[in-house]
């Protein structure tokens, strides 16, 4: 394992030898195991904010997480970025339990009754999916940007009040905000390329 700090931000990295590599794909259970404990922390955070909270939920995704994981470990074609398999795979299994959910007859019930609900939860999952795309985003950019971004558009503050609490200009801060933007949203989609 190899802990990285980028950006103010912890990030994990199972880093196997070529042969442990060997023996994860052939479901090694020790080398399983060695990945399991580095990525079980990161995998369970992931879930329960794509679950909004729901324990239970969780632990059900958690668990069907890796044991597709071992099923298929002797497909993997890489050492590189496990982590980052293992977290496509979990948010796979979380979309296949809200299938499986909404197939459920008690949840049949309520779609009939209202027919804009899974277009609604699908709003609100892919929200809490954007607030925290851009909290991650926001921690790995640079002080200067998060800053006016959070001025701006989480403290709701005009352009002029920035410039006055700041000591700038307004067009200072109109140049900053527009550099600011154009960080978040590059950063942004690479975090969404690594983990969504």
């Amino acid at each position: 394992m190899e802990i990285r700090l980028i950006d103010g931000m912890i990030l994990i990295f199972v880093i196997l030898s070529e042969k442990e590599f060997l023996l994860f794909k052939e479901r090694n259970t020790e080398v399983f195991e060695k990945v399991y404990r580095n990525l079980k922390d990161t995998v369970y955070n992931f879930l329960i904010i794509k679950t909004n909270g729901d324990y239970t939920s969780t632990e059900e995704i958690f668990s069907d997480t890796f044991h597709s994981a071992l099923v298929s470990a002797p497909n993997l074609k890489s050492t590189k970025n496990i982590q980052s398999w293992i977290l496509q795979i979990a948010s796979r299994r979380f979309i296949d339990h809200l299938r499986k959910k909404y197939r459920d007859k008690k949840y049949q019930d309520i779609i009939q009754q209202n027919q804009r609900i899974p277009s609604d939860m699908t709003e609100i999952l892919h929200n809490k999916e954007k607030i925290l795309l851009m909290n991650m985003a926001l921690q790995n950019i640079k002080d200067a940007y998060s800053n006016v971004l959070r001025k701006k558009y989480i403290e709701d503050k005009s352009i002029k009040q920035i410039a006055r609490e700041t000591g700038k200009s307004g067009k200072a801060i109109e140049s900053l905000l527009t550099r600011a933007k154009n960080a978040i949203k590059k950063e942004m989609d690479s975090i969404s390329r690594d983990f969504f």
